[in-house]
């Protein structure tokens, strides 16, 4: 498979990665439970990763997917890039795009609450913090009635 050109073979690669202590051991654990090597772990997270960023592989990016990035990728993709929500909308930007809604100041405040304060972020947007509501699903549904 060729993504963009850059990859005109099927070979396959091998890549060093540098991973703390912490994470490497939390690999060892799964494989030693699952009964697997570790390679095999290490890979099906590298999948897994692959395909929670598909939505940026793609050419173009429309306002559906752009906010659906800000709430499912931005979470943990930004702060891993040392970004924060509106750094992370602003690399966003930079793919090809139609035209990308603007958003406010309060509802980038509440994309920067959503994981370490999710109470506060359902509360802000009026639900019951109380219930077991997906914080990402329900900040997903009221950008998307704001934006779209």
């Amino acid at each position: 498979m060729s993504i963009g050109g850059l990859i005109n073979d099927d070979a396959k690669r091998s890549v060093s990665v540098r991973i703390n202590t912490s994470d490497y051991g939390r690999i060892k654990i799964a494989a030693r439970r699952l009964h697997a090597r570790e390679a095999d772990v290490f890979r099906y997270l590298l999948q897994v990763g692959l395909s929670r960023i598909t939505p940026l592989l793609g050419e173009a990016l429309d306002t559906s997917a752009f906010l659906r990035a800000l709430t499912e990728l931005g979470p943990d993709l930004g702060p891993t890039l040392g970004l924060g929500a509106r750094e992370f909308a602003g690399l966003l930007r930079t793919f090809k795009h139609r035209s990308l809604p603007s958003i406010d100041d309060e509802d980038f405040e509440l994309l920067d609450l959503a994981d370490p304060h999710p109470r506060l972020v359902l509360e802000r947007l009026g639900a019951d913090p109380n219930l077991h509501t997906d914080v990402r699903a329900a900040l997903l549904a009221y950008l998307e009635r704001k934006y779209l």
